[in-house]
């Protein structure tokens, strides 16, 4: 029997990595994952009672590219450190323009605010965002004189 341990770390940071995916296949066939586990806290795993031999191996982590190698495991303890790296996450913008519901005219000085940034309409009650990371956000308009809007 053989065991496999060691610690996944940011390649940027070299800081442990918490709750890395850790998938392995005995043998070459990618489509068998036996094993199944995730890195602790410090970004150390240890996967044991495992057969020697070759073997497929991932480490997968939401916004880091996904780490897959072959590997030929030994009886006994071995030993696989990984750094992983960090994939940026596309970025968006946001547009919009604030009209008044009943004249339909644009709404000069609206404070638009979302995720904590607020923007002030233009004169033809354009505003925007940008750089804004993919998600579901809650967009506030106020203005003097006119009932406060939450999307």
């Amino acid at each position: 029997m053989a065991s496999i341990s060691g610690k996944v770390t940011d390649q940027k940071n070299n800081r442990g990595m918490q709750e890395v995916n850790i998938m392995l296949a005995e043998g070459i066939d990618a489509r068998r994952m036996h094993y199944h586990q995730s890195t602790g806290r410090n970004g150390n795993y240890e996967i044991t009672h495992i057969n020697a031999g070759s073997h497929n191996i991932i480490f997968s982590q939401e916004n880091y590219q996904e780490v897959s190698m072959s590997i030929v495991i030994n009886s006994g303890p071995n030993t696989l450190n990984i750094q992983m790296t960090a994939v940026v996450p596309p970025t968006g913008t946001l547009t919009g323009v604030v009209t008044d519901s009943a004249t339909g005219a644009p709404l000069q000085g609206v404070s638009v605010t979302m995720a904590g940034t607020t923007v002030t309409t233009a004169a033809d009650g354009s505003y925007g965002f940008t750089n804004i990371t993919p998600g579901t956000y809650t967009i506030t308009f106020t203005k003097s004189g006119y009932t406060t809007v939450t999307k």
